[in-house]
């Protein structure tokens, strides 16, 4: 179900750009970016999510609420995003993986580049946490007219996007120590992309673009240090992702600490809901395609609708 007779909305986007490919469907395009929240503006009842929180709490959500949410903090958000949403005057909140600002590209976004990019046949073994395991597919003289379009939830239709999964899968669950020498032994044996992080939206934000960051409109939120699934981590290890997070972000903003936290990949559990709470969050969201029943909720795991690369009209049909 996603927001359908009025009920309240919290969208959910990740980047506004049009890259070569995208995997994962993280991208909107400017264009359609815009439209969407004209759309938006036009036929919704805009808040920000703190606002939406404290109404859905009172029991008094207007009909047709919604909240503009986007996750990982690419620089794109506060390049692209951030002069649209101001433009129309629709506020949104902006969660921050703490560490990787000012960093390289995100470690998702390195990988795609290193192996769907890569032109040579390559065999051979790269340890990535506590498991070894085989890299194997063949020559390309250049990227398949279809990457474009592929998304990872297709599955590997060839040895190199199957590759590509697997490897994406095994480093999802690495801490970030492991996964950070994975990337090396990868770099190592299928070389530095020379154009990964050519495309400046592709970072993360900067960290005078986070000092920028927060505004009437604009608001920073906690999504952990590192982007680690926080489920796979000892709870000592949960509780300095999500309080050193949001630690980090007050300390660059140098304003208040954020109230809103964002599961990394979506994953918790009650103990991490628990931990949420105690350090300090209001309110967490979830990667649920779904709208906020007003009537039964848990202000630590709100749902919320994913965006895609669509037109506004059919963002329309998928509200109603």
């Amino acid at each position: 179900m996603a927001g359908p007779r009025g009920l309240p909305c919290i969208l959910m986007y990740h980047r506004v750009a049009r890259p070569p490919f995208d995997p994962w469907g993280l991208c909107v395009s400017p264009a359609n970016f815009r439209a969407q929240m004209e759309w938006l503006k036009a036929e919704r009842r805009v808040m920000p999510v703190d606002d939406l929180v404290t109404a859905l709490e009172a029991g008094e959500v207007p009909r047709f609420a919604a909240a503009v949410t986007f996750d990982d903090g690419y620089a794109d958000n506060a390049l692209v995003a951030r002069p649209v949403l101001e433009e129309l005057e629709i506020p949104a909140t902006f969660f921050l993986t703490s560490k990787a600002i000012g960093q390289g590209p995100f470690w998702w976004d390195e990988l795609a580049a290193l192996v769907l990019l890569h032109s040579q046949a390559v065999h051979f073994e790269v340890e990535i946490g506590s498991s070894t395991t085989t890299v194997r597919w063949g020559a390309q003289h250049a990227p398949p007219a279809d990457l474009p379009e592929w998304r990872a939830e297709q599955g590997g239709n060839d040895a190199r996007r199957s590759a590509y999964l697997h490897l994406w899968e095994l480093l999802q669950h690495c801490d970030a120590g492991e996964r950070s020498q994975a990337m090396r032994g990868l770099r190592e044996r299928l070389g530095r992309r020379q154009d990964a992080g050519s495309d400046a939206g592709e970072l993360p934000m900067s960290e005078s673009m986070v000092r920028s960051l927060a505004s009437p409109l604009i608001s920073p939120g906690g999504h952990g240090q590192t982007h680690v699934p926080l489920t796979s981590l000892s709870p000592g290890r949960q509780i300095a992702e999500i309080a050193g997070g949001r630690a980090d972000i007050a300390a660059m903003t140098g304003g208040g600490a954020p109230t809103g936290f964002a599961y990394p990949h979506g994953f918790h559990d009650a103990a991490v809901r628990t931990r949420v709470r105690d350090a300090g969050y209001r309110w967490a969201v979830v990667t649920d395609d779904a709208a906020v029943n007003p009537r039964r909720f848990d202000r630590y795991a709100l749902p919320r609708i994913g965006v895609g690369d669509w037109p506004a009209e059919t963002l329309c049909r998928k509200l109603r």
